[in-house]
C-alpha cells in the first residue's frame, strides 16, 4: 500500500512539475508573441496617422512576424515618398473629421494668401531647366515651411505663384492674425534665403504678397479617381490682383480692407490707395508693414501719418495740388518709398 501511495505521490509531483514547466513555457512563448504583435499594432496606428519616422523595427524569431514587419517597412517607404506629392497635414485634418472624402464643398470664410517672385523670368532666363527648378524649389520650401508653421493650408503652386489660405478645413479665431504673421515671416524667410543664394552665387529674390478675407467654396474638387482640396471664388482672383499691385507701389504686402478692419490694432498698416477692382467694385488698399511693437515705431508712425494725410488730401478733400506738395515733401525725406513716388508722379502728370 505504501508503495502504491509513493507511486501516486511521485506521479502527482511529476505532473505538477510538468504543469509548471508548461505554464512557464506558455508564458515565455506568449511574451515572444505579444511583444512583436503589440509593436505591429502600434506601427499600424502610426502608419494610419502618417507618423512614418516613429515606426520601430520588430524583433521576433517567427518568420510570419518578420514578413509582416518587412511589408510594413516597405509600406512606410512607399508612403514616405508619396507624402512628398500629397499634403499629409491636410489629409490628417480631413481624416479627423471622420466624413467620407468625396467631391463637394461649402461656402466658408477664409483668409487668402497669394505670392510670387518679383521678376522671376528675368532672374532665371540664363538658367538651365534643372537650375531653374532647383532655384524655384528653394523659394517654395521656405514658404511652405513658414506658412505651415503659421497654420496655413497650402493650395497650389502655379509657376512661381503660391496660393494658400486659412479657415479651411479647420477654422480658428486667430486665422487673420496668423495670416498677417505668416506674411511677415515669409519676408523674413526669404531674407535669410538670400544669404544662402549669395554664398552660392545665385541671384537673390524679392517676393510680393497679398492677403484678402472673403467667403469662398472650400472642399474636394475633381473626380472620384483623383481629388484635391482647394478653394473656389471671386476672392481668389481678387487676391491675385492685389498681389500684382505691389509692383506699382513697390510694396511687399498688400492687404484688402476686409483684412485690415479685422486686425488693425495688432499690426502697423498704411492706407495705400483706393481703386476700382477687376469686378467693378471699389477697394481700399493697405500695406502691412510690421507688428505694432517692431522696429522704430515712432518714426514709422510719423511716416504713415504724413503719407495718409497726403493721400486723404487728394482722395477725400479733392485737393490734388495740396496733395502734390505734401507728397513732394514726403519724397524728399523718404526718397526710396515707391508708393510715395508713384502718387507724386500721378499728381505731377495731373498737374501738367
Amino acid at each position: 500500500m505504501n508503495s502504491v501511495n509513493r507511486g501516486l505521490y511521485t506521479s502527482m509531483m511529476l505532473s505538477l512539475i510538468m504543469l509548471i514547466i508548461a505554464l512557464i513555457s506558455i508564458q515565455l512563448i506568449a511574451r515572444r508573441l505579444t511583444k512583436p504583435l503589440g509593436q505591429l499594432v502600434t506601427n499600424a496606428r502610426l502608419l494610419s496617422r502618417f507618423r512614418f519616422h516613429e515606426l520601430q523595427p520588430i524583433s521576433s524569431p517567427f518568420t510570419e512576424f518578420q514578413r509582416l514587419d518587412e511589408s510594413m517597412q516597405q509600406m512606410k517607404w512607399g508612403l514616405d515618398s508619396f507624402q512628398r506629392y500629397v499634403p499629409t497635414q491636410l489629409v490628417r485634418q480631413l481624416l479627423d473629421q471622420q466624413q467620407p472624402i468625396s467631391p463637394g464643398g461649402e461656402l466658408t470664410p477664409v483668409v487668402l494668401f497669394s505670392s510670387d517672385i518679383n521678376g522671376f523670368r528675368q532672374l532665371t532666363e540664363q538658367m538651365t531647366p534643372q537650375q531653374k527648378v532647383l532655384y524655384l524649389s528653394h523659394y517654395q520650401s521656405e514658404l511652405i515651411q513658414t506658412l505651415r508653421h503659421n497654420g496655413a493650408t497650402i493650395d497650389k503652386f502655379i509657376g512661381d505663384r503660391l496660393l494658400a489660405f486659412w479657415g479651411a478645413p479647420e477654422r480658428s479665431d486667430n486665422d487673420i492674425y496668423l495670416a498677417c504673421q505668416g506674411a511677415l515671416d515669409s519676408l523674413q524667410a526669404i531674407t535669410l534665403l538670400n544669404r544662402d543664394l549669395r554664398r552660392n552665387h545665385l541671384p537673390t529674390m524679392q517676393i510680393r504678397i497679398a492677403l484678402h478675407f472673403d467667403h469662398c467654396i472650400a472642399g474636394n474638387f475633381g473626380s472620384e479617381e483623383r481629388l484635391f482640396y482647394s478653394i473656389l471664388g471671386d476672392g481668389v482672383e481678387l487676391c491675385h490682383w492685389l498681389e500684382k499691385l505691389n509692383k506699382r507701389y513697390q510694396s511687399k504686402i498688400i492687404v484688402s480692407e476686409s483684412v485690415y478692419q479685422r486686425i488693425a490694432t495688432d499690426f502697423s498698416f498704411r492706407w495705400l490707395d483706393r481703386l476700382t477692382g477687376p469686378d467693378g467694385q471699389n477697394y481700399t488698399l493697405y500695406e502691412l508693414m510690421a507688428r505694432v511693437d517692431e522696429g522704430d515705431t515712432s518714426q514709422r508712425q510719423e511716416f504713415i501719418s504724413r503719407f495718409e494725410r497726403a493721400l486723404r488730401t487728394d482722395l477725400e478733400d479733392n485737393d490734388p495740388e495740396a496733395a502734390r506738395q505734401q507728397f513732394k515733401e514726403l519724397a524728399q525725406h523718404y526718397p526710396h518709398d515707391g508708393a510715395t513716388a508713384w502718387h507724386l508722379q500721378r499728381l505731377e502728370q495731373h498737374h501738367s
